[in-house]
């Protein structure tokens, strides 16, 4: 067996026990199983989109489990990585940073970094095409209006935007 074959079973069980633990709202053991999923990962050599997948629900996680710092920390690192690859041109790579970079803002907001978040997406607004920023317009203005929020109400905001899809599917399929 190759190393980037990647046996089902196990990896559904993993799955299968993040899932439990997300029900459970047991998310820094979610993380534990997560933090080892993508250290296998890396050394199994999973496919990168797989990777993504892991490492959007350990964003997902921390950012239930409050940990908001750590969350912007770990997002900013994989944004840099992909500033660093300059390998931007795939739309799904493209797509991936975008999505990296709404959910820093979220996180900038969260952690009452107004300016900055502010800054976040005039500078997102003039990376997009005008397609992008029509669509990102209504999410952005309404994650602005937070800044005085509380920290549950942007999350709850999130909930309702889809930011926490993957989660979801791993409580709603587990």
């Amino acid at each position: 067996m190759s190393n980037s074959e990647i046996p089902r079973v196990k990896l559904d069980a993993v799955l299968e026990q993040v899932g439990k633990s997300l029900r459970q709202q047991k998310y820094e053991a979610a993380l534990l199983v997560l933090q080892k999923l993508l250290q296998a990962g890396m050394a199994q050599q999973f496919p990168l989109l797989l990777q993504r997948y892991i490492s959007e629900l350990v964003f997902e996680c921390l950012e239930l489990a409050g940990e908001d710092q750590a969350a912007l920390e770990y997002c900013e690192r994989a944004i840099a990585e992909y500033e660093e690859t300059r390998d931007c041109a795939s739309a799904a790579v493209a797509n991936d940073l975008a999505l990296l970079r709404f959910r820093r803002i979220c996180l900038l907001v969260k952690l009452d970094q107004h300016l900055q978040a502010r800054n976040a997406v005039d500078a997102f607004q003039h990376t997009r095409s005008l397609q992008d920023k029509i669509r990102y317009h209504k999410l952005f203005t309404r994650i602005l209006k937070y800044s005085k929020a509380t920290k549950n109400q942007l999350l709850r905001e999130q909930k309702q935007m889809g930011s926490f899809q993957l989660s979801q599917q791993l409580i709603v399929s587990g």
